[in-house]
C-alpha cells in the first residue's frame, strides 16, 4: 500500500516542497558534482593500486546552459494527463576498487531523477542491489538495500542514504558475481504499471556462479529480455564487448565508467525517459497510471482484447485530491494554505483496464467479460448428470467460488487458501465425466474440464488418459492447460492439472487396492513404473505415467525460460495420484507449487515434509484412511482435517436453521454409520504391515476350502475372476489345501466397487463378493458395512456421503469453522 507521500508524488504533487513549505521546483541541471577521487583506488583485496584507472574529475555542468531539443520535448510532455512511471534498479559492484563509482553515483543521483522529472515527467521509483564476488564473500554477500521493509525508495534523498550504507570491501579475482546481482534484481517487486529499467555500475567481468540457476549470461539475458527490463551497463572501455549482447539485446546503452560520469549518468536518463514516454500516460479513476500505445482517441487497442482504448476508458473527469494534500500538510504541521499548486486530476472513469487484456485477472477476456473490473466470483450449479439419486441428494447443489490469477502471484504456496481450495474442489469434482458445473446463461462444464479451463483463459487444453498408452490398472486421466500471466512487472506461466478419481471401473478400483510391497511374494514387485518403493504401488505408478504427459506437455507448449507455477487438484484416486505429483513439483525448483487434494487415500511410507501440498479431508470417511497408519502410512503436505458429522451436520441438538451444514446444500441428511475405526482396526489386526498382505501362511486362519485335488483347485481358481486379480491371490499347500492372502479380500473389495463394471466387462459379480478364509470375515464385513458396497442401495453404508466431492466442496466453503 502507498504512503501519501509516495501517492501525491506519483500524481504530480512535490511533496517535499510542501514539507519544507517550498514550492519553486529544482532545475534539473542544479547540483551536478564529482567526487574527488583518491589518489589511488583499492582493487579487490582493498589494496591500493595506482595502476587501475580513476573516474574523471569534471566541474559541474553550468546550470544556465540550455539545451534545446530537450526544452522542445518538455513542453511536448505537457500535454500528457499524467506522469510516466519508471522503476530503476541500480545493481552496484561494491568491491574494493569502486569507491569513487559508487560516490558518483550518490552525488549525481538526485540530478539524474530531476532530468527525468523535469524533461520527461517521468516518477522514477529506485532499488539498489549490492553485490561482491560470492564464492569469496559468501551466498549473502549480494543483498538487496531496502528502504525500511520496502525494496524501493521513492526519492533520491532516501536512496542516496540507502548508497551510503553500502560498505566497499570484498571481492576475490577480476571477476565479480554480476549474474547473481542482476538474477536478484529481475526478482523484485516492480510496480505492474512502471517500465522495468536495471542500471549495471561495475569495473569487472563476470563468473557465472549464482543462487538462482542462471546456467550462463546468456540465460539471463533471455529473462530480461522477455520480461522487458532494459538494462544499461556503466563500465570501462575496455569491459564494453564484455556486456555488450547485456545492454544491446535488452535495450539498454553503454556508459564509460571513467568518463565524465554525470554526463553518462544523463546519457541513460534521456534512453529511459525516450522509452517511457513511447505513447500516452493516462490516469484511471482508482489513481492507476497507465501508458496507452497511442492518442487517446485513437483507434488503438494497447492490450489487444479487441475493445479500442477509448472504450475502455470511457468519459473523462476531474477529481480533487485536497483531502490528501491537507492530511500530508497536517501531518509535516504545515498549513494546507500554503499550498497554492496543483490539487486536481484528470482520471478516466474506465470500464476495463485498456492496458490489460483481462482486467480481472479472472481469465476471461474483457471483451467477452461481463463483469470486467471486479467479476472473480462466479456461482452455479453442481449438477450430477447421471442424477444423485443414487446417494439420495439433490441433483443440483448451489455453488461459489473464485478464480483470480493475481493469487499464484500473492498467495503464499506454504499456507492454506480459501479460494484455491475451493476452485480446486470443483476442478476435482468436473474432471469426472458425470459431473456438470453450470455457470448460466448457457454455460455448462458437463464433464468437461477442458471447457472449464478454456473458460478460464487457459491455452493448449488438453485431456490426457493413460489408458491409450498402458493396458493394466494403474491408469487415470488428467485435464491440463496453461495461461500467461502478467503481474506487478512478472510474467508467469500459471499450469493447471486436475486428476480425475476413480471412474467406476474394475481396473482403477483394482489399482486403488494394489498397495504393493517390495516382497518375492508380490507379484508385482519389479514393475518399471514403480520407482518408490515406500510409495503405494498403484498411485505411484499412475503417477509416473501421467506425470510423462505433463512433462511432455510443458515441453510442447510452455517455454523454457518462463516462470512456472502449477496447480495441482484431484479428488479421491486422483487425490491420491495429485499428492505424489505435488512432491515431484515442489521438489523441481523450476516451479513453484499450489497442490490441494480432496479425500486422498494415503500414498507413501516417507515421512519427508513437503509445504506446498494440502490435504483436505473428512474424518469421517475411511477413504483417506487408508492403507492403515498402522502399516506405516500416510500423505505428503500437510493434513486439513474437520468431522463433517461433528461440525457440519444438522442434528436435532446442532446447527438448525443454519446454513452450512451438509443438509442445507443437499437436501438429505448425512449419512455416516460411523464405523470407520471398527474397519480400520479390523484391518489392524489381520495385517501389521504392507508385506503381511502379500504373506502366505500356511494356517488354519488363512485356510479357505481343504482337500482339493489338483484339477478341482485348477477350476477353482480360473473360475473365481476373469480378471485373474484373485487368482493371484490363493495357493495351495501339498495336501490340497486353498490358502489366500490379504491381497484376495482386498481385490475382492475391489470388484464389489466396480461391480456395475464387472458385469459389462464380464458377468454378474456376487452380491457380497467371494469367500474369504476366517482370518478376514470381520475385516471384510465391517467394511462392506461402512462402504455400502454390498448394499443395492450404496446409501445404506456410511462411506457415500463423507466422500462425495459434494461434502468436500462444503468443507473448502466453510473453511473449517463452525457453524454459529
Amino acid at each position: 500500500m502507498l504512503d501519501n507521500i509516495t501517492f501525491l508524488k506519483n500524481l504530480g504533487v512535490d511533496p517535499k516542497s510542501i514539507i519544507d513549505n517550498k514550492i519553486a521546483p529544482r532545475s534539473a541541471k542544479q547540483g551536478l558534482s564529482v567526487e574527488e577521487p583518491k589518489t589511488s583506488t583499492m582493487d579487490n583485496n582493498g589494496h591500493y593500486a595506482a595502476a587501475r584507472q580513476k573516474s574523471k574529475v569534471v566541474p559541474p555542468p553550468e546550470s544556465n546552459k540550455i539545451n534545446a531539443e530537450k526544452v522542445a520535448k518538455q513542453i511536448g510532455r505537457q500535454s500528457t494527463i499524467t506522469s510516466g512511471r519508471a522503476d530503476i534498479v541500480f545493481v552496484l559492484d561494491s568491491t574494493g576498487s569502486m569507491s569513487d563509482e559508487i560516490a558518483n553515483v550518490k552525488n549525481n543521483l538526485g540530478v539524474f531523477a530531476q532530468e527525468l522529472l523535469t524533461t520527461y515527467n517521468v516518477q522514477a521509483n529506485f532499488a539498489l542491489v549490492d553485490y561482491k564476488d560470492i564464492s569469496v564473500d559468501g551466498e549473502n554477500s549480494t543483498v538487496v538495500v531496502k528502504n525500511k521493509l520496502s525494496n524501493w525508495y521513492t526519492d533520491s534523498d532516501s536512496f542516496k542514504q540507502g548508497l551510503g550504507s553500502i560498505v566497499i570491501s570484498g571481492g576475490g579475482d577480476a571477476p565479480e558475481s554480476a549474474i547473481d546481482a542482476l538474477a536478484t534484481a529481475h526478482k523484485l517487486d516492480f510496480r505492474t504499471n512502471a517500465e522495468k529499467f536495471i542500471i549495471l555500475v561495475t569495473d569487472a567481468t563476470f563468473k557465472v556462479g549464482n543462487r538462482h540457476g542462471i546456467s550462463d549470461m546468456e540465460e539471463m539475458i533471455g529473462l530480461l529480455e522477455r520480461d522487458n527490463m532494459m538494462t544499461s551497463v556503466i563500465t570501462s572501455s575496455n569491459l564494453k564487448a564484455t556486456y555488450q549482447e547485456l545492454y544491446e539485446q535488452t535495450g539498454g546503452i553503454y556508459g564509460n565508467i571513467y568518463g565524465n560520469f554525470s554526463q553518462e549518468l544523463l546519457k541513460i536518463a534521456d534512453n529511459i525517459g525516450e522509452n517511457v514516454n513511447e505513447g500516452t500516460w493516462v490516469l484511471l479513476k482508482d489513481f492507476q497510471a497507465v501508458r496507452l500505445d497511442g492518442e487517446v482517441g485513437s483507434r488503438c487497442d494497447t492490450d489487444k482484447d479487441g475493445l479500442y482504448d477509448y472504450e475502455e476508458l470511457g468519459k473523462k473527469e476531474s477529481l480533487t485530491i485536497k483531502p490528501f494534500i491537507t492530511a500530508m500538510c497536517l501531518a509535516n504541521n504545515v498549513s494546507p494554505d500554503l499550498y497554492k499548486g496543483k490539487d486536481v486530476v484528470e482520471v478516466y472513469n474506465y470500464t476495463s483496464n485498456p492496458v490489460l487484456p483481462d482486467t480481472d485477472f479472472d481469465g476471461i477476456n474483457d471483451k467477452k467479460d461481463r463483469e470486467k473490473i471486479n467479476g472473480n466470483r462466479f456461482a452455479g450449479l453442481m449438477v450430477d448428470a447421471n442424477g444423485s439419486s443414487e446417494y439420495g441428494i439433490n441433483d443440483a447443489i448451489p455453488v461459489e467460488y473464485k478464480v483470480n490469477f493475481r493469487r499464484f502471484f500473492t498467495a503464499s504456496n506454504t499456507s492454506y487458501h480459501k479460494d484455491l481450495s475451493v476452485l480446486g474442489s470443483l476442478l476435482s469434482s468436473v474432471v469426472y465425466k458425470d459431473r456438470v458445473l453450470d455457470v448460466g446463461e448457457g454455460v455448462s462444464f458437463k464433464g468437461d474440464i477442458i471447457k472449464m479451463l478454456d473458460c478460464y483463459g487457459m491455452s493448449d487444453t488438453k485431456r490426457y488418459q493413460s489408458k491409450n498408452k498402458y493396458g493394466d490398472d494403474d491408469i487415470s486421466e488428467l485435464g491440463i492447460g496453461h495461461r500467461k500471466i502478467i503481474y506487478q512487472g512478472k510474467e508467469k506461466e500459471v499450469i493447471f492439472v486436475t486428476v480425475r478419481g476413480t471412474n467406476g471401473t474394475v481396473k482403477e478400483w483394482s489399482s486403488n487396492f494394489d498397495v504393493g510391497a517390495d516382497t518375492k511374494d508380490y507379484w508385482d514387485q519389479n514393475n518399471p513404473d514403480w520407482d518408490n518403493k515406500h510409495h503405494h504401488k498403484g498411485f505411484d505408478v499412475t503417477a509416473n505415467r501421467l506425470n510423462t504427459y505433463i512433462k511432455a506437455y510443458v515441453k510442447q507448449y510452455v517455454s523454457t525460460s518462463a516462470e512456472k507455477v502449477i496447480y495441482i487438484t484431484g479428488h479421491s484416486r486422483g487425490a491420491a495420484i495429485a499428492n505424489l505429483l505435488g512432491a515431484k513439483y515442489e521438489d523441481d525448483s523450476e516451479y513453484k507449487t499450489y497442490t490441494y487434494t480432496f479425500a486422498a487415500p494415503n500414498t507413501t511410507q516417507d515421512k519427508k515434509n513437503y509445504k506446498t501440498i494440502f490435504n483436505v479431508i473428512n474424518t469421517d470417511d475411511i477413504v483417506p484412511q487408508m492403507p492403515l497408519e498402522d502399516w506405516g502410512f500416510t500423505n505428503y503436505g500437510k493434513m486439513k482435517k474437520i468431522s463433517v458429522a461433528e461440525k457440519y451436520e444438522k442434528t436435532l441438538s446442532k446447527n438448525k436453521n443454519v446454513s452450512g451444514t451438509f443438509e442445507w446444500l443437499t437436501g438429505r441428511d448425512y449419512n455416516n454409520d460411523g464405523g470407520t475405526k471398527r474397519t480400520l482396526n479390523a484391518f489392524s489386526k489381520v495385517a501389521t504391515d504392507r508385506t503381511a498382505i502379500y504373506c502366505k501362511d500356511y494356517n488354519r486362519e488363512t485356510l479357505l476350502i481343504s482337500w482339493l485335488i489338483p484339477h478341482e483347485y485348477d477350476s477353482y481358481k480360473n473360475n473365481l475372476d476373469k480378471g485373474w486379480r484373485l487368482q493371484r491371490h490363493i495357493y495351495k499347500n501339498n495336501s490340497g489345501h486353498i490358502y489366500q492372502t490379504l491381497a484376495f479380500l482386498m481385490q475382492d473389495l475391489a470388484y464389489l466397487a466396480s461391480k456395475g463394471d464387472y458385469k459389462k466387462q464380464y458377468e454378474a459379480y456376487p452380491i457380497l463378493g467371494n469367500d474369504v478364509s476366517r482370518k478376514y470375515e470381520a475385516a471384510k464385513k465391517s467394511f462392506i458395512i461402512t462402504s455400502g458396497f454390498g448394499n443395492q442401495v450404496p446409501i445404506i453404508g456410511g462411506m457415500a456421503h463423507p466422500h462425495l466431492p459434494q461434502t468436500y466442496y462444503l468443507i473448502a466453503k466453510n473453511n473449517f469453522v463452525g457453524l454459529t
